[in-house]
């Protein structure tokens, strides 16, 4: 019980010590709350995704706007969506929840830390994010064919397994011995009856 309260606040310690590892961005104005969040790093080959919760909180609605935006020169080494931007008009007093989906950095792209941008507008106001993300390498094997491998492996593993220890755990010439045959008991037990 010691040990596992032990490793629980390492594990907090750890958690709150670490730096999170996330764009994590919030713009106010007018009494609107735009907070943005996505991650900081990549693989090749994998989808970001930018999210936004906008909460006004103002008596009137407000359009909310957010829009990333690549430079040039970097637009080859990703596979980006038609729309690099999310609206809505939040009414006043609710939440609204905007997604830049399916950023994708090409398997071919150069592994290091590209300046993207967020711009946030509520309303009439605008401000931009640095947003710095940084891809690395893809993985060898694609998680399907990992639902193929890893089933497999292990399969070969047990099998290999078996083969080298059983043998060794029976007794030699185990499975050449007959057992006494199984004898039905002379006595009937108190509660069966013949009909």
């Amino acid at each position: 019980m010691r040990s596992s309260r032990t490793t629980a606040l390492f594990l907090a310690l750890l958690c709150a010590a670490a730096p999170a590892r996330a764009l994590t961005e919030s713009v106010e104005h007018d009494g609107c709350k735009v907070s943005v969040s996505a991650p900081d790093w990549i693989w090749q080959g994998r989808t970001v995704n930018v999210i936004a919760t906008a909460r006004n909180a103002s008596s009137s609605d407000r359009i909310v706007v957010v829009k990333l935006s690549c430079p040039h020169a970097d637009t080859n080494s990703f596979a980006l969506p038609a729309a690099l931007s999310a609206s809505d008009t939040v009414p006043a007093g609710t939440t609204a929840r905007l997604a830049i989906t399916g950023i994708v950095p090409e398997r071919t792209a150069e592994r290091r830390t590209y300046p993207l941008e967020v711009e946030i507008r509520i309303g009439e106001s605008s401000e931009t994010v640095p947003y710095p993300l940084r891809v690395i390498r893809g993985s060898l094997v694609e998680s399907a064919t990992w639902s193929i491998l890893l089933p497999t492996l292990v399969g070969l593993l047990w099998s290999i397994s078996f083969a080298i220890i059983l043998p060794r755990l029976s007794k030699k010439g185990a499975w050449k011995t007959v057992g006494p045959a199984v004898e039905e008991p002379t006595e009937k037990e108190a509660w069966f009856t013949n009909e």
